[in-house]
């Protein structure tokens, strides 16, 4: 009997080595996996980062183009090359917004950093020729994008119904965009974003 405890005790004894060594393995395996994860995600980020500086450099060397995004101008014929231009321009635009949705729904990306794209995608709304060109180019885009820009039209709506000064409607309008986005982006931090920048501030 006392030989067969012995026994009993020393299997008992190299499975738990075995299974400590085998766990120690794992979390090293999965930390290491989780390391290579974290580097990825940020070389995916750095890719738009990369490609937003690379836009408004194009922006500051083609302030006429842009004019029509940003400025109340005519729109020009849609059958023309400058009108094919411009949609590049704003094209481009809408691909890093694309990009950034849908490294935030992979979790890519952080809500603390997609927050931070969140105002430039309200900014777009109160360009004065953008929703004519949205509304031309809105089927090419992911349903995320889609649903985040329909929250830009609406305080868009909201504003040129209202006949008051834009400086007397902003906070107001950024904070329903910013809570709609979040309620779209079950994200708390997005929603709540304008007192945290008060906070830090």
């Amino acid at each position: 009997m006392i030989f067969m405890a012995e026994m009993d005790f020393a299997t008992l004894f190299t499975y738990a080595t075995v299974l400590g060594g085998f766990a120690v393995s794992l979390i090293s395996w999965l930390l290491q996996k989780r390391k290579e994860t974290e580097l990825m995600h940020r070389e995916l980020y750095q890719q738009i980062e990369l490609a937003s500086i690379d836009l408004f450099r194009f922006e500051g060397e083609n302030e006429e183009l842009i004019s029509y995004i940003w400025e109340n101008k005519e729109i020009p014929p849609r059958d023309s090359a400058k009108y094919y231009c411009i949609t590049e321009y704003t094209g481009q635009i809408l691909n890093l917004f694309e990009m950034t949705c849908r490294f935030k729904k992979q979790k890519v990306i952080e809500d603390q950093v997609f927050g931070s794209w969140v105002k430039w995608f309200f900014d777009m709304w109160f360009a004065p020729n953008f929703p004519s060109f949205w509304e031309a180019m809105q089927l090419n885009y992911t349903d995320e994008l889609q649903a985040i820009m329909a929250c830009g039209r609406k305080v868009r709506e909201t504003f040129n119904e209202s006949n008051r000064p834009y400086e007397e409607m902003e906070e107001s309008l950024l904070r329903t965009f910013y809570n709609d986005v979040g309620i779209f982006t079950k994200s708390k931090v997005i929603a709540n974003w304008l007192d945290k920048s008060k906070t830090r501030a």
